[in-house]
């Protein structure tokens, strides 16, 4: 995808019986403003979408919002070309409604399971009617989905990735356009299937729309996602094999019938899903009718979050620094963020925070700050299977001859929240809860393919050049973190990374140094890069970084402020 062409559009400007208010963000191919209408004095949001290099996207879009009109879906109000006579953008108008994306409003409002199924349930009948009109969302998630305003329905947002029956092809790789994270086992399996046919094209269905509104269920009950998703064969191969682990063991406060709706969503086959969004909608309407008290306590215990001000606190040493570090930072929430963050049992995950950038009708409120210090019930800490490497089996009977307090009382916890699993998943679930840091630095490794052609591309990256990073918001002193994947935030721009792109990476821990190999970017738009960083000391000229002052065993401390190098192997 090319970069995107932004339209000069100030306040006032007046556009066929609009008048532009404000700027509201950006998504893969258009841009949205807030505007009024003149003739009702209604708000609405309009999305410009380049002619030519994103057209196609903005046509089909307009085809599909075409076929629906219901409550908990986005609507259109009309269309057409900008400026006069010059036809550079097509824009659409769209319904505007006021409200936060699914993730800002629970991390906001902390709802108990009664409530959250009825955010998944009202997501359920828009993809009920979509589904009926023969179109497939293909980017379900909670950046996605709208909590309005007023009624509190959730609004299923952006069909600017989605298809419909017979409509022309407009993709060009293997996959549609859409999220890592959310995508379905049979999309995976597909592309190690036909990993050498150029031609190849996956067609998502009702089914991939089922399957990702599980992973934004699964997230709303434990925030956290089942898989963290790299993109790996050992990554892909998890989310295609092993089962999630139940979301009423991550978080005991979920009840175990809506679990099991979840996890029904997420069955590895489509078969073995929901028939169609409507008998999910009836399951949760049943489940609903029948709820006790216990689906009225809030999922999550959070404190209010601390007020931080606008401004970013001096920090003398940046002076010092190459390249800008905090326009160029990297942003952690909590202590570690995205699929891995669970791993620790003092530190809960903060909510997935892609803002206005993938907004399509949003509020232009300014996203909550808040800090990540507090976690979830101690015995939600169960991490999935997929996020480790140690597959060494538990032996029940030798328990009892750990000397050992410390790992006593570790096998105790891991065991507490993967109750219930039985064979390689209880394996693989203590397992995880027994992270060993490797004795030695990891092995040297190629790049991702592309990833070099990339950073010198389209990121503007020099090889061999080191950049600056913010690794926590609470940045400034030590920071702990977890031998595992992790997934951090750009805050600010810096040459091709701007402000909000995600970069997945994965860290290694050995004695007396914390190592980091990140291997993708994704931008606001969407896009998606291979990249090939290494965790950097700049001030010893090393890979990896020192361990702080304090750290232990049990708790590992880097910096806050670290640098990565654009490398083009990891060595």
């Amino acid at each position: 995808m090319k970069p995107r062409r932004l339209p000069d559009l100030r306040p006032g400007t007046e556009i066929e019986g609009m008048v532009v208010q404000s700027f509201l963000g950006a998504g893969g191919y258009g841009t949205v403003y807030l505007a009024r209408q003149t003739n009702s004095g209604r708000l609405c949001a309009v999305k410009f979408i380049p002619v030519g290099s994103a057209e196609a996207w903005g046509q089909r879009e307009f085809a599909i919002l075409l076929r629906l009109q219901h409550l908990n879906l986005v609507s259109l109000g009309g269309s057409g070309y900008w400026p006069e006579g010059r036809r550079e953008y097509l824009w659409l108008r769209l319904a505007y409604i006021p409200g936060k994306p699914l993730d800002e409003w629970a991390w906001e409002h902390h709802p108990d399971a009664w409530t959250a199924a009825g955010k998944i349930l009202g997501v359920g009948r828009g993809l009920a009617v979509a589904h009926h009109a023969q179109v497939v969302h293909r980017d379900v998630k909670e950046a996605n989905i709208l909590v309005r305003e007023g009624d509190g329905e959730a609004v299923l947002v952006d069909f600017g990735a989605g298809h419909y029956a017979r409509a022309p092809t407009i993709t060009h790789g293997m996959f549609p356009p859409g999220t890592l994270e959310y995508r379905s086992p049979e999309a995976w399996r597909f592309r190690l299937e036909h990993a050498q046919d150029k031609g190849a094209r996956y067609r998502a269905g009702p089914a991939d729309d089922l399957y990702a509104l599980g992973v934004v269920l699964y997230w709303l009950l434990t925030w956290r996602h089942p898989f963290g998703v790299t993109e790996d064969e050992d990554s892909i191969r998890a989310i295609i094999e092993t089962p999630p682990l139940p979301p009423h063991l991550v978080n005991p406060r979920v009840p175990r019938a809506l679990s099991a709706v979840c996890l029904k969503l997420l069955e590895k086959s489509p078969e073995d899903r929901y028939p169609s969004a409507v008998a999910l909608c009836e399951a949760l309407e049943t489940l609903r009718a029948q709820a006790d008290d216990t689906w009225r306590v809030p999922l999550q215990d959070r404190p209010r979050p601390r007020q931080r001000s606008k401004g970013l606190p001096p920090w003398p040493s940046w002076k010092a620094l190459r390249r800008s570090v905090l326009w160029g930072g990297v942003v952690l929430g909590g202590v570690v963020a995205g699929w891995a963050a669970l791993r620790s049992t003092s530190s809960g995950p903060r909510p997935t925070q892609e803002m206005a950038s993938r907004r399509e009708v949003a509020s232009s409120r300014l996203p909550p700050e808040a800090d990540g210090s507090a976690g979830i019930p101690p015995a939600a800490a169960a991490p999935s299977a997929a996020s480790t490497q140690d597959d060494s089996p538990v032996n029940k009977q030798k328990t009892d001859r750990i000397s050992d307090d410390r790992k006593q009382k570790a096998k105790v916890a891991a065991r507490g929240a993967c109750a219930g699993l039985v064979g390689a998943a209880l394996q693989a679930c203590v397992g995880a809860q027994q992270q060993v840091a490797p004795k030695r630095p990891p092995p040297p490794e190629e790049c991702p393919p592309g990833a070099v052609e990339a950073m010198t591309g389209r990121l503007g990256l020099e090889i061999g050049t080191d950049y600056g990073t913010i690794v926590s918001r609470e940045y400034g002193g030590p920071l702990t973190v977890r031998e595992g994947e992790i997934t951090l935030s750009v805050w600010g721009d810096h040459e091709g990374l701007v402000d909000k792109t995600l970069v997945l990476g994965r860290l290694y821990l050995v004695p007396g140094r914390v190592y980091g190999r990140f291997t993708r970017v994704i931008l606001p738009t969407g896009e998606s890069y291979p990249v090939c960083l290494e965790l950097w000391e700049g001030s010893d000229q090393l890979r990896g970084s020192r361990l702080e002052k304090g750290s232990t065993p049990d708790n590992v401390l880097i910096h806050s402020l670290e640098r990565v190098m654009a490398v083009k192997r990891f060595e």
